[in-house]
């Protein structure tokens, strides 16, 4: 949800916190967002390896993301930042594939059931980008006003994000509710 938010809002965050001259730096940051999206997951990738203590897996899968990073950062920085951004998109993404079939050897889980799981997480974060999808509609991608295009879209995505963890019965529902209850008197 994170990163669609920045991949989506990244001309107002930009203006908000650097200023007009860092608006070439945009296009970067959509390119990292959508990095990000894919490296995500591999936290949890990691706690699932280390938790059950297989630590050569780990190793293995670090080695692997480590191995594609560089391979698309000297494969592709001599072109240029915005082309080593972009290869770092299929880097993260090589690198998930690497902890995802370390995940899947390890526990014996099928990629049908892996992403099963993942599937509640992906709605979730998909009714999380309505409210920025809006803003963009309707104040324009590089918006006159960006404090209120951020605001507003920052305010929408948290409400899609709990709605959709509502509608789609997320378990982090659940969570939220613990949460409430140690904080009412």
């Amino acid at each position: 949800s994170f990163a669609l938010g920045v991949l989506l809002l990244a001309h107002p965050l930009m203006r908000v916190l650097y200023g007009p001259q860092w608006d070439e730096a945009v296009p970067l940051a959509r390119w990292l967002a959508l990095a990000l999206l894919f490296q995500v997951p591999i936290s949890n990738c990691q706690i699932a390896l280390t938790s059950t203590g297989a630590a050569q897996r780990v190793l293995r899968a670090t080695a692997w993301q480590s191995g594609c990073l560089m391979l698309a950062a000297v494969t592709t920085a001599h072109w240029g930042v915005q082309v080593l951004t972009q290869a770092l998109v299929l880097s993260a993404a090589c690198g998930l594939v690497g902890w995802l079939l370390q995940v899947r050897a390890h526990l014996g889980l099928s990629l049908r059931a892996l992403g099963a799981a993942l599937l509640p997480s992906a709605g979730v974060a998909l009714c999380s980008t309505s409210g920025p999808l809006l803003v963009l509609w309707a104040l324009g991608e590089q918006p006159a006003q960006p404090l209120l295009a951020l605001a507003l879209g920052g305010a929408l995505a948290a409400f899609g994000f709990v709605t959709g963890c509502v509608v789609l019965r997320h378990p982090f529902v659940e969570e939220i509710r613990k949460m409430t209850k140690k904080l009412r008197p």
